[in-house]
Formats: C-alpha cells, structure tokens, sequence
C-alpha cells in the first residue's frame, strides 16, 4: 500500500509505503493515525518557533 500526500503551505510532501494490507473497515487507519502523529510534531515545531 502507498499513499502520499503534499502540503504547499509547507512545501512538504509525506509517503506512506506499507506492506500493512488493511482489508477490513475502517481501511487507512493506521495511515490516518500516522499522518496525525506527524503533523501534530510539524504544529509542535512550529508552535516553538512563533
């Protein structure tokens, strides 16, 4: 499974390539989860910064 997403306000692009093939509902959750866990340090980051 790969999946990746671009933040332009950031100028950052994110790749996610898994060999977790979730089948069952709810499907990306893991990809879900680890997308939040990043940026909630992209935020932490920037919340230093201001």
């Amino acid at each position: 499974m790969h999946l990746f997403w671009a933040d332009p306000e950031r100028n950052f692009v994110g790749i996610i390539m898994s060999q977790n093939n979730e089948v069952r509902a709810p499907r990306y959750e893991l990809n879900d989860k680890f997308r939040s866990a990043v940026y909630r340090q992209i935020w932490a980051q920037e919340n230093k910064l201001n």
